[in-house]
């Protein structure tokens, strides 16, 4: 994947996926990623941002119910953060549901999330508002 460009990535990804994408629908999706003048440079040329941007640009052309993404916000820019964070926010109004892990302050740009914090064991839903203990929901204290 590091030999390929951003653009190849993702025209490969999308043929794998079984939704092969015209040329401008994977250009259109680099340009909101912000790589539009990269999309033909090798991956591995690109900043560790860059890199981090053309691998999420894949979520907006390989529709799936479910994301699953490890520390998706990691060497993104606050901009990028918080664009990531619509996208996941979009997404899940639409019926999809995203599970990432992150060790990151979460962009405000998601704003009704379930957010399990395992280092003081508290789970934190409904827009961040309420707080319940693990250990209370664990033990069938509260349901």
């Amino acid at each position: 994947k590091a030999l390929l460009s951003p653009f190849d990535n993702l025209q490969l990804a999308a043929k794998l996926a079984g939704n092969p994408l015209s040329e401008t629908m994977i250009l259109n999706a680099l340009a909101q990623v912000g790589l539009a003048r990269q999309c033909d440079l090798p991956v591995r040329s690109l900043s560790q941002g860059q890199a981090r941007r053309a691998a999420l640009a894949r979520l907006l052309v390989t529709p799936r119910p479910l994301w699953l993404l490890d520390e998706p916000f990691v060497a993104l820019d606050a901009k990028a953060q918080e664009l990531l964070g619509g996208w996941i926010s979009e997404h899940c109004t639409n019926g999809g549901i995203a599970i990432f892990t992150s060790h990151q302050k979460l962009p405000e740009a998601i704003p009704n999330i379930t957010e399990l914090n395992l280092s003081s064991k508290t789970l934190v839903h409904e827009k961040r508002e309420q707080n319940k203990k693990l250990d209370k929901v664990f033990s069938g204290e509260e349901k």
